[in-house]
């Protein structure tokens, strides 16, 4: 499960113009060995074969796993957010995680499913 679910803190994407992307992961603060919660890890997963592309004239961010496609992310912005149904990323930390009424769920309602499907997709500038 992700860190930031956990309210273990975010990790941070870099997606670089020759379509790599670096993560940084915060360390488990429980863990006495000070574990990096890398998720793409605890699935078996090298970093460095992880990438992106742009699809459909930039409203959409594929990302690339062992050279094939992976998750899509529909892109907005102003600010920039990506969004699909397992993730949420954004072009500024993560808001905490908090539980209502049992359910965790981001502590900024612009963040929340239900506002995320209604936000307009923008193509990113090629």
């Amino acid at each position: 499960m992700c860190s930031w679910w956990q309210g273990k803190g975010h990790g941070e994407a870099r997606f670089t113009a020759d379509g790599r992307v670096r993560f940084t992961w915060p360390t488990d603060p429980e863990d006495p060995n000070g574990e990096v919660m890398d998720p793409f890890a605890a699935f078996g997963m090298s970093i460095e074969s992880l990438g992106w592309q742009l699809l459909m004239e930039g409203r959409v961010v594929q990302m690339i796993m062992d050279g094939y496609g992976g998750p899509q992310e529909l892109v907005c912005r102003h600010p920039v957010i990506l969004y699909s149904g397992g993730t949420c990323w954004t072009s500024w930390p993560m808001p905490a995680c908090e539980e209502v009424e049992g359910v965790k769920m981001c502590s900024d309602p612009l963040l929340r499913e239900g506002m995320l499907c209604m936000l307009p997709t923008h193509g990113y500038p090629m």
